[in-house]
Order: structure tokens, then sequence, then C-alpha cells
């Protein structure tokens, strides 16, 4: 199990340039301090994910208190790389950054291919709760990338 693109596509939806690296850095000693309390009670890299998430609202929080958010402007006007596919990526990970906690966890958990069952578990909703969520998830979403197209 590779951990660090699952880790690498998180770490996007709440930072950049090289908070990255140190949001990635934070997520794996998280995950290695608690696999210890690992229950096998969904699949390891499902549970691997829940914990990097936690670490990284947590990350976010921190940072956010401290003043060190980068300003919307810098984020908005950083250089991207002449791929178009990552071009997009970025700016779904920008859209993402503007979307509240729930909708974004959602949406990355559902980026992630996490089964529909094990991400409403880790909610604490039932499926049907889970997919309107993530209807309206992907509407916001749609919404906001258009917004930062105009």
């Amino acid at each position: 199990m590779t951990l660090y693109p699952m880790l690498w596509r998180l770490s996007g939806a709440y930072t950049t340039g090289s908070d990255r690296e140190d949001l990635i850095q934070e997520m794996l000693i998280a995950i290695w301090k608690k696999l210890p309390e690992f229950e096998s009670r969904s699949k390891l890299t499902t549970w691997g994910w829940r914990v990097a998430f936690y670490t990284a609202m947590n990350w976010r929080r921190k940072h956010s208190r401290k003043g060190n958010d980068e300003p919307l402007e810098a984020a908005l006007s950083a250089p991207y790389p002449e791929n178009p596919a990552a071009d997009r990526l970025e700016q779904v990970y920008r859209a993402l950054r503007h979307l509240s906690e729930l909708d974004r966890t959602v949406l990355l958990m559902a980026l992630e291919e996490i089964p529909r069952n094990e991400m409403a578990d880790s909610l604490g909703i039932s499926e049907n709760t889970l997919q309107v969520r993530l209807h309206r998830a992907r509407r916001r979403l749609a919404k906001e990338m258009k917004r930062m197209e105009t």
C-alpha cells in the first residue's frame, strides 16, 4: 500500500507549496503513532485516510489561528505547470479549499474511491444521507469552480 499519492491529494485540499510537504509529514507521523489502535474494522487505507484527514483538519485550524494562511490573492496568482491536467487538478484543489469541511470531506473520500458504506460509517451517517450530501457537495464544487473561472 502506497500512502503518499493519497496523502498528496488530501493535502492539496488544505494547503499549497512547502506547507504541503510539512502537512504530509505530519499525516505520516500521525498514522504511525495511531497504528497500534487499528482494529481491522475497515480497510487499512480507509483508516489511514481518516487519520490523515483529521490531522489535516487540525493542522489547518492550528495554522489559521497563528495567521500563517497564505493570502488568497497569492494562492490565486500562483503559477501553474504547463500540464493541462495538472492545471485542472490545482483548480479543483483551490475550489475545495473554499468549501465547508463536510463538503470537502465527502468529496475527498469519493475521490479516493472509499466504498460508500465505509464513508457513511466514518462520518456516522446513513448511506442515503451520504448520497444526498455527496450530490450537494458536487454541485457546490462545480459552482465554486465556475465562480473562480470568472
